[in-house]
């Protein structure tokens, strides 16, 4: 049994719909007998099924198989500073369901509300246990994926943490990794046309996280430190960040650095973060000088951040996502066309910067999707 080529049929059902034995053996440069054989293997696991007929062109009518969509599904668990969420999928990525609960203050218990959402999910949606094929956790740190740990995570309060404990509790496998991979994942997923780029996605949340794809793999080193670029040192300001250190770029180009400048230049020092952001973007599109200032503030330093990573890594391309929404991307317009930030990339400037359609859902997204992305990892 070759089990890429199972990957490989079953990413064309994916992301293609239904299709014919001849269009998958044309699309995969395999035989017909082989892809045949492919299909009645992945049809006795419950993975493909038959679609009916297509039209005939001029025999007998072809045969049409498809993704059994709902015979896998995977869970996610998205930590943040003020939330977690968990999502579930099914086999071809589609969302089936949704939890919100807020953290405890330990974070056993938060994990014990995490287990019973779980649980939650399985029995309010029908869900076969046996089907359910993983639990994917996202954390805005540093996380040992191997072993299951998370080394550090200074947003959320949590440093050298095992989740072995909390496996064998579940009775789930689970697969941890940093949220902006996970974001980078969910967009990968969603863009077929990303396979075997060279990327970096870049995630804003309450601190910065970069995830990096290369030649269509997540590369994320041997101390599983690659891509912390929310540390670098960007200034000399002494502004002290929770890793320790001063002057780190999440200092300066985070949702929670645009927050405090607009709180500084437009004096809203009342409202709430969940008002302010809207406020903003309304007062910058129209060109009000206090809103202009906070976005010209934060789009330099989001764009030295960048600068660095180009220098790095000479990716094809920069992709942004992460809590600023729609504002994201007229912050990247405004850096490239009205201020022109790109041009001092020096040979670069014709990398494009991208915001993704994923917005904050992504790293959401992307915590179910690792448990699924070894069921794809040949094409995802």
């Amino acid at each position: 049994m070759d089990n890429s080529n199972h990957k490989k049929l079953l990413n064309l059902l994916r992301v293609r719909g239904e299709m014919t034995k001849l269009e998958l053996s044309e699309a995969l440069g395999l035989s017909h007998t082989t892809v045949s054989t492919y299909i009645e293997q992945l049809t006795a696991e419950g993975l493909v099924e038959s679609a009916g007929f297509g039209e005939s062109a001029g025999g007998r009518r072809p045969l049409m198989v498809r993704l059994a969509e709902n015979a896998r599904f995977f869970f996610g668990a998205y930590f943040a500073p003020d939330r977690v969420v968990i999502p579930a999928v099914n086999l071809a990525g589609r969302e089936i369901a949704r939890r919100t609960i807020a953290p405890a203050p330990v974070f056993e218990e938060t994990l014990e509300k995490v287990r019973r959402a779980v649980l939650d999910i399985i029995k309010s949606e029908k869900l076969d246990p046996s089907r359910v094929m993983g639990l994917g956790m996202s954390f805005p740190g540093v996380v040992d994926s191997a072993r299951k740990f998370v080394e550090y995570a200074p947003n959320i309060g949590l440093r050298s943490f095992s989740f072995a404990e909390f496996e064998s509790a579940l009775g789930v496998e689970l697969f941890l990794e940093n949220e902006a991979i996970t974001a980078a994942l969910a967009y990968r997923f969603n863009n077929p046309a990303m396979a075997g780029k060279n990327f970096v996605y870049v995630s804003v949340a309450e601190g910065i996280g970069t995830g990096i794809f290369i030649d269509g793999n997540i590369y994320k080193s041997v101390s599983n430190k690659a891509g912390e670029f929310g540390h670098i040192k960007v200034a000399d300001n002494g502004l002290p960040c929770k890793c320790g250190r001063t002057d780190c770029w999440e200092l300066y180009a985070s949702k929670t650095a645009l927050l405090r400048y607009c709180r500084e230049l437009m004096g809203n020092s009342r409202e709430s973060d969940e008002a302010l952001l809207p406020g903003l973007h309304e007062a910058f599109k129209k060109g009000e000088a206090p809103a202009l200032e906070a976005v010209r503030r934060y789009a330099r330093y989001l764009f030295r951040g960048i600068e660095t990573i180009l220098l790095s890594f000479s990716p094809d391309e920069v992709i942004i996502g992460g809590d600023l929404g729609e504002l994201m991307g007229d912050i990247v317009s405004y850096g490239v066309n009205d201020l022109q930030l790109s041009s001092r990339f020096f040979g670069y400037e014709s990398v494009p910067i991208r915001v993704s359609a994923l917005k904050e859902t992504g790293a959401i997204l992307g915590s179910a999707l690792l448990p699924l992305y070894r069921v794809y990892d040949q094409e995802t």
